[in-house]
């Protein structure tokens, strides 16, 4: 079996902005707390200590993380690549990355992303492209 293209897909972030409404849930009161907690962090610009995500199973790390991730560092032109250790993790994360996406800010009008494993359908480290920016990958 070759390679899935269900698993890269480039953003027209314009578009996405547009349909923002039926994707724009708000936060539980944990994930606000949490949101917060990372932007402070991220507002450090440099902290060497990292930051770390902890909520419990079903608390809504994914959906918290890349809110997280769309409204500053993707916003600012980072590069992201998450980390899971299973391809169902690293599914999970990519399909919901879409209802974050229109919360990255303009003059960004594209985004990339690639699911990356050794996984069948999904992309190996050799599809890995200069103008990805996400990556979702696991060993």
């Amino acid at each position: 079996m070759g390679i899935d293209q269900q698993f890269v897909r480039k953003f027209n972030l314009f578009d996405e902005r547009k349909a923002q409404s039926s994707k724009n849930r708000p936060p539980a009161a944990h994930q606000s707390r949490a949101l917060s907690a990372l932007q402070t962090w991220y507002d450090k610009k440099g902290d060497p200590n990292g930051g770390l995500l902890v909520l419990p199973t079903g608390g809504g790390k994914t959906y918290t993380a890349l809110r997280f991730l769309a409204a500053g560092p993707l916003s600012d032109g980072c590069r992201v690549i998450w980390l899971a250790h299973t391809h169902h993790l690293l599914e999970q994360a990519y399909g919901a990355l879409k209802d974050s996406v229109f919360r990255i800010t303009e003059p960004r009008d594209t985004l990339n992303a690639r699911v990356v494993s050794g996984t069948v359908g999904h992309f190996r480290v050799y599809d890995v492209r200069p103008d990805d920016d996400v990556l979702f990958i696991t060993l």
